[in-house]
């Protein structure tokens, strides 16, 4: 076809080919709707009931792409037309009809068109358009979605059809293809080479298929598809069909059908059924003759049932169906006066009704019938299991009981029915044979009517229905079996809470279905009597059903009914057995009541036991096992619980608590009640399990403490053992008393000495120990004047002793050693603390305590020396000189050693014989704190006239200096050593001063002391003595100038005392009156009197300095 221009007015034709009669329109549409966009889609042909008789083109159609370019011929421009692109418009008429030009290089036309043709079903025209789009769609000529290539594969397979024609030399062409002229190359690029492709496959699929099919006819069509036939539950068919209906392409169209079924001899309704629902249905006349039509949706199944046929049976099925069409063509003549072309088009024109028909046959049927078998309650229950036996009447007349000919025997299912087996048709006889043990037989026979009128009347069914047959029970019997609901045993816990007793009753000749009622109740097998908590009886009641299988014994059922004792404390110990009775509770058309009892009170099933636990215990030390524990705060309690009546393998819990047996309170720590918790499963009926507790009993010393113990089970207190006066049950918390006496080791009294070495020994009385167990007594020392401890070296003096009882009561001594000289004339009491696993027990902290002190002693010393009572002695090689020493304060009966030795007063030094100090020393035993003691110098005077000796005296005790008096300017300790024959008369004697030893390190003393007091011997004084003398010497050479210390050392004659001023408190003159001391040299000496004075002077100051630092140190 060529392009035209549409514009309002009439077509002008140009002369020219290709683009050259397109209008500005026909460019424009495809570019205003899209190239990609598929303007027409794939409708198909369409349906006419006869052929149109005008066409209307459209004013404007859908140009394709140019998909191929030709060589043509045409008479209209005068021959051959080469290279003429393949313009193709795709329009359709008013119908939807698909137009196809059938002349290339002519217009398409427009407006209305008044003349029409059919064309022949059978010509190549219309296989080429079946073939085509769009009675096939694009997908499947190979064009996809693409609709335009499937109209231009199908336009260009027309054009060539019509140009075959042509070629053949009909002169009815004006313009055809040439052959083979056909260009696979879009000729303007509007589509692409594998568009054009495309194009070409589906063009050559058409024209490959149309071949197959020229000179057939496409119509509808209709068949009747057979699906299965089926008997019925009465003995009559189903039947399934489907009406296929296909449209004149081959595929399924669907179409309301109209079914129309015949049949003969049957015997009662014939139904047609589609989707569930009866669509048709007849009854067969009296001749057995029956018609039924219905309307149905073809394409799905439907089914006919016929009813049981008395003979044998056709039944005929037609289907006919209005929707039938036959393809054929449309076409429209062309205008070649106006160079428009010619179009055709397929369209499915209506042709009359299309029918299929089936048949399928129904052998005569048998007849059957029903038997229910009943109870005699009111609710008809049916009866299974029993069996009756089919006779044929031995006369076929109706009502004949006689029996004939057996046919078999049946027996009644769960549902109490029976249905024979395919009999014909007459008269029979059932008789009843064999029933189930719970019923009583019926022999009475029974007619049964199985006729053919007997059929007719009902229905045409020939399921026949005996009249029930109805029985009586048998009693029904029950036992049963009691056990514990928790486990299936035959034992209960009595708990101080509910238990549940499970019966289990079996039940035989029960009714199947039947409504039963059954009470049970506990009774004492000692007594007979009901059991009853609380004044309550125990017992249930239970309705219950029975099943519907019955066997010899008809229904054997059992059921549980549960007794629950709310409270199975009082029944500890008890063997109760469990008594039941009951009836159905439904009535009986003859009013029997079937009820049963089950009453045995020696049926062992029918009783349990229920345990009575026992317990019993003991509470123990866990450290000592005895029954004894300490006021720790960590003493732990064994508790042995023997136990006795348990249940193997259940899980227990004892549950205690500690009580104050004081008290009868429970023992609290923090607040809280000390408790204790044990949870064991035994192995056994009896046996023993232990449990601790641990708990802080310092507070209940001297207390009983009593365990309680309750049995749990299931959280329910099953047994208690609390009794406040179990021995077993109880320990007793100890009372540790710690009783001492403090006494010096020495003495065993309550007195020390001031001296740095004291022993005092504390014996401990304890009471109310644990024999066995270890304790520690830690002991401080007090000073009960500042309340404070007596400290030694910066530390207090305390002592520790661990020791291990035999007994709970006792003693164990502890001493400790220490400096007492600076609390002289203090009392000094002894705490001590006793421990256990370093937690006090006890303390003894009384600071008035007398038994725990002990008294510090002062001594003191008054003395006086003389010489044969005189205080001015003559010098002479042998003098002698008495130190009377009187002394207060001493121990009676320790022996005590006094050491003295004589000072020169005049140097400080030591009185020395051949070197040697001048010491005395004794021995004594006081037998008073007071009295007095002698010591008596033995010296050599001479080098000493014009001096005053001065006695130094240290007591000591055991080697440690109990005091010491060392004072130069002491009167009464002096004498003075005369160097003429003349009296001197001295001034009365000043006090004695004591002075108190205050010297910690008394070594040289200690040792001198025992050299003197173990070795009494001139040789042994002589060593100590020079000893003393060698230390004096030492103290005072490191005190006094070098000069003094080699005077003394090289035994330099002293000068005359007269020649010497002392200093006040260091060296006091003596007056001598009518007399001048003997001089040591020339009065007219002024120089060496000058020189003397200042020796003397020096060696003065240097003992004077000698004593100061010996004092110092005393006192340090």
């Amino acid at each position: 076809m060529k392009k035209v221009t549409v514009q309002n007015e009439p077509v002008v034709v140009n002369e020219r080919k290709g683009l050259k009669f397109m209008s500005a329109l026909t460019m424009a549409l495809p570019m205003l709707l899209g190239t990609g966009e598929k303007v027409f889609a794939d409708t198909g042909y369409k349906e006419h009931d006869s052929i149109p008789t005008s066409v209307t083109f459209p004013q404007q159609a859908h140009q394709t792409k140019t998909y191929v370019s030709f060589d043509a011929y045409s008479k209209l421009e005068g021959g051959n037309v080469p290279n003429e692109p393949g313009v193709a418009d795709r329009w359709t008429d008013q119908y939807g009809d698909q137009m196809f030009c059938t002349e290339p290089l002519l217009y398409t036309p427009k407006g209305q068109y008044n003349q029409t043709y059919a064309g022949t079903p059978t010509q190549g025209m219309v296989a080429i358009l079946r073939s085509g789009w769009p009675a096939k769609s694009s997908q499947e000529l190979g064009c996809g979605d693409d609709a335009d290539a499937a109209f231009y594969a199908t336009q260009l397979a027309v054009w060539m059809e019509t140009s075959s024609d042509a070629w053949k030399g009909n002169p009815g062409h004006v313009t055809w293809i040439k052959e083979n002229g056909i260009h696979w190359t879009s000729p303007d690029g509007s589509a692409s080479q594998a568009e054009t492709n495309k194009v070409k496959a589906a063009y050559e699929k058409i024209r490959a298929d149309a071949d197959k099919i020229r000179g057939t006819t496409a119509t509808s069509s209709i068949e009747l598809k057979e699906g299965n036939k089926t008997s019925t539950n009465e003995g009559g068919a189903s039947k399934t069909y489907q009406a296929v209906t296909k449209n004149p392409s081959g595929k399924l169209d669907e179409a309301p059908v109209q079914i129309k079924v015949t049949g003969s001899s049957l015997s009662g309704t014939t139904k047609i059924i589609q989707d569930g629902k009866v669509v048709g249905q007849a009854n067969a006349d009296g001749s057995g003759n029956v018609t039924v039509s219905a309307n149905v949706q073809s394409n799905k199944d439907f089914t006919i049932e016929t009813p049981p046929a008395v003979g044998n049976s056709t039944v005929s099925v037609n289907a006919t169906t209005d929707k039938s069409y036959v393809l054929t063509g449309f076409g429209v003549p062309g205008n070649q006066e106006r160079k428009e072309q010619a179009s055709y088009s397929l369209i499915a024109l209506k042709t009359k009704p299309i029918s299929a028909a089936s048949e399928y046959h129904v052998d005569a049927a048998f007849i059957k019938f029903n038997v229910r078998k009943i109870d005699d309650r009111l609710q008809t229950n049916p009866l299974p299991g029993v069996t009756f036996k089919l006779y044929k009447a031995a006369k076929q007349v109706k009502g004949n009981t006689e029996l004939g000919e057996s046919i078999g025997s049946f027996t009644t299912d769960n549902n109490g029915y029976f249905t024979t087996g395919n009999l014909k048709m007459g008269y029979y006889v059932l008789v009843e044979d064999k029933v189930p043990s719970n019923i009583k037989i019926n022999k009475t026979p029974i007619a049964v009517d199985a006729s053919s009128a007997a059929v007719k009347a009902n229905g045409g069914n020939l399921t026949i229905n005996v009249p029930h047959i109805t029985n009586q029970y048998q009693d029904v019997t029950a036992s049963s079996i009691a056990t514990n609901a928790e486990d299936g045993s035959k034992t209960l816990q009595s708990i101080d809470g509910p238990v549940t007793v499970n019966e289990k009753l079996h039940f035989t000749q029960l009714q199947t279905n039947a409504p039963y009622k059954v009470r049970a109740w506990l009774v004492d097998k000692a007594t007979g009597n009901p059991i009853t908590i609380d004044g309550k009886k125990v017992e249930v009641e239970k309705t219950f059903t029975a099943g519907n299988k019955a066997g010899d014994k008809g229904v054997e059922q059992d059921v549980d009914v549960q007794l629950n004792i709310p409270n199975a404390k009082s029944l500890a110990g008890k063997e109760v057995v469990a008594f039941a009775e009951g009836e159905q509770t439904e009535k009986t058309t003859d009013g029997k009541v079937y009820s049963f009892s089950h009453k045995d009170i020696n049926d062992k099933n029918e009783t349990v036991r229920f345990t009575k636990p026992e317990l019993q215990t003991q509470a123990v030390n866990k450290e000592t096992d005895s029954n004894r524990i300490q006021p720790t705060n960590k003493e732990t309690i064994v508790d042995t619980i023997k136990y006795k009546d348990l249940i193997p393998g259940k899980t227990y819990t004892v549950k205690g608590k500690l009580m104050d047996k004081q008290t009868g309170k429970p023992v609290m720590n923090n607040g809280k009640e000390v408790t204790f918790t044990k949870i064991f499963t035994p192995e056994s009926s009896s046996g023993s399990i232990k449990s601790e507790v641990q708990f802080d009993a310092h507070e209940y010393s001297n207390h009983d403490l009593v365990a309680f113990e309750d049995l749990y089970y299931n959280d329910h207190q099953l047994a208690i053992h609390e009794d406040i006066n179990d021995k077993d049950q109880t320990v007793h918390v100890t009372h540790p008393e710690v009783h001492t006496k403090a006494a010096n080791k020495e003495t065993g009294e309550n007195e020390l000495q001031p001296t740095d070495g004291e022993t005092l020994v504390d014996t401990i009385m304890y009471k109310d120990l644990i024999a066995g167990k270890t304790y520690t007594v830690k002991g401080i020392v007090i000073d009960k004047q500042t309340g404070k401890a007596v400290m030694n070296n910066g530390k207090k003096v305390e002592f520790e002793k661990t020791f291990t009882p035999t007994s709970s009561d006792g003693e164990v001594k502890s001493e400790v050693k220490f400096d007492a000289h600076h609390y002289w004339n203090h009392d000094l009491v002894v705490y001590e603390t006793l421990y256990y696993n370093d937690y006090q027990l006890v303390a003894h902290r009384d600071i008035n305590d007398k038994s725990q002190t002990v008294h510090v002693t002062h001594p003191q010393m008054h003395t006086t020396l003389s010489s044969n009572a005189q205080k001015l002695v003559k010098a002479s090689e042998n003098n002698t000189a008495d130190d009377i020493i009187r002394y207060t304060d001493l121990i009676p009966g320790k022996e005590y050693t006094i050491r003295g030795k004589l000072m020169d007063q005049v140097t400080g030094l030591p009185v020395v014989k051949d070197g040697v100090p001048i010491v005395a020393t004794a021995r004594f035993t006081p037998t008073t704190k007071n009295g007095t003691v002698t010591v008596t110098f033995k010296f050599n005077g001479k080098p000493y006239q014009g001096h005053t000796l001065v006695a130094f005296q240290t007591l000591y005790d055991n080697g440690r200096v109990v005091m010491e008096h060392a004072d130069l300017d002491d009167m009464s300790e002096s004498i003075v050593i005369d160097h003429t024959n003349t009296q001197v008369v001295l001034p009365p004697a000043g006090g004695s001063t004591v002075i108190v030893n205050n010297n910690n390190n008394n070594n040289n003393n200690n040792n001198n002391s025992s050299n003197n007091n173990n070795n009494n011997s001139s040789n042994n004084s002589s060593n100590n003595a020079s000893n003393n003398a060698s230390n004096n010497a030492s103290n005072s050479s490191n005190n006094a100038t070098p000069a003094v210390g080699r005077l003394v050392s090289q035994k330099t004659v002293l000068p005359n005392v007269s020649t010497v001023q002392r200093t006040p408190n260091v060296v006091r003159a003596a007056t001598f009156s009518n007399s001048t001391l003997p001089q040591t040299g020339s009065s007219n000496d002024v120089i060496g009197q000058l020189l003397g004075l200042g020796l003397v002077t020096l060696v003065a100051g240097a003992a004077v300095e000698y004593v100061r630092r010996h004092d110092a140190v005393g006192l340090k």
